[in-house]
C-alpha cells in the first residue's frame, strides 16, 4: 500500500493496509470520503477478480481506480497482472514498470509478485522476438583443398 508521502511511514499489517491508503489519499488531495471508499471497494474487487481469474473484470476494476488515482501502485500491479494473463505483454510490462516506481511501491506488499510477473513478461517478450539469422556458409579465401567453411 502507498506510504504517507513525505513521512516515509510504511504500512502495518492492518486489514489490507487500507488505513494507510486512506491517510495517503487524504493528505495528497482534497478527496471526499466517498472517493476513498470507492477506491477501497474497487481494490477489494480487484482481489476477488484476481483470485477468480476473471482477468477482464480485474482489468476493468483496476482501470476504474486509475481514473481516480493514476499512480495507485496496487491498481497498476493488478492492471499489469491482468494484461499479462490476457497475453498483452507490452502493456503489462508498461503497467508493471509504473507500479514499481509509483509512490508507495517500496512498501507495497505486492512488490515481489510484481517483480516475478515482470520477469515472466520479459521472458515472453524475448521469446517472441526472432533470433538473429545465421550467416550463409562461405568458403575461406585460402582454401587448402579441404572443406573449411565458416559456421
Amino acid at each position: 500500500m502507498p506510504s504517507i508521502k513525505g513521512h516515509g511511514h510504511k504500512p502495518t499489517d492492518s486489514p489490507g493496509g487500507l488505513i494507510h491508503l486512506r491517510a495517503d489519499m487524504a493528505q495528497t488531495s482534497a478527496r471526499t470520503s466517498a472517493d476513498v471508499t470507492t477506491i477501497i471497494s474497487l481494490l477489494e474487487r480487484c482481489k476477488v477478480h484476481g483470485r477468480e481469474k476473471s482477468y477482464q473484470l480485474l482489468l476493468e476494476a483496476a482501470d476504474s481506480i486509475l481514473l481516480q488515482e493514476p499512480t495507485q501502485c496496487d491498481a497498476l500491479s493488478y492492471r499489469g497482472l491482468a494484461l499479462y494473463r490476457m497475453g498483452h505483454n507490452a502493456g503489462a510490462l508498461a503497467a508493471l514498470d509504473r507500479a514499481l516506481v509509483a509512490p508507495g511501491a517500496a512498501a507495497s506488499r505486492h512488490r515481489q509478485a510484481v517483480r516475478k510477473v515482470r520477469i515472466a513478461c520479459l521472458n515472453k517478450i524475448s521469446d517472441a522476438t526472432p533470433d538473429f539469422f545465421g550467416f550463409p556458409r562461405t568458403a575461406h579465401l585460402h582454401d587448402a583443398g579441404g572443406s573449411a567453411v565458416t559456421r
